[in-house]
């Protein structure tokens, strides 16, 4: 099978677009990570009651992970000062755009987070606001 030179083209052309749109975020590295974080903490505490965001590191500093919590709750009306005794999630996105729910979340009840692979932050917020959603009317 013979490929034109004009097809041949327009495939680079859309593998670099697509290279090119995952490049705006993802891999996380040490120039974009701090960016991103505050991104992320600025919409979670739009979004819930209660929130946390925090840079993790254990990969190497070139391989960094945004890991966040959020309750659905108020901190005031957390059972004993606790997070664990309120309606709380704890995320982790890892530096290739993986974003999964790690612990919380009534699982049993249907609120759940399957891992998942996010394009950017704005993909990412909007499954986080339908998983926000659910937990809000259980």
């Amino acid at each position: 099978m013979k490929i034109t030179e004009r097809k041949l083209n327009q495939i680079i052309k859309e593998e670099m677009d697509n290279v090119i749109k995952t490049k705006e975020v993802f891999p996380l590295d040490e120039s974009n990570v701090q960016e991103i974080k505050e991104e992320l903490k600025t919409a979670l505490q739009a979004m819930v009651p209660w929130s946390s965001v925090g840079i993790s590191n254990l990969g190497g500093k070139h391989r960094p992970s945004i890991m966040f919590n959020i309750s659905l709750d108020p901190k005031e009306e957390w059972s004993n000062g606790i997070y664990q005794n309120s309606r709380f999630a704890q995320f982790s996105l890892s530096y290739d755009g993986r974003a999964e729910c790690f612990a919380g979340g009534e699982r049993r009840k249907g609120w759940k987070f399957r891992s998942t692979k996010v394009k950017n932050v704005q993909d990412l917020l909007r499954k986080l606001q339908v998983f926000v959603d659910i937990g809000k009317e259980i």
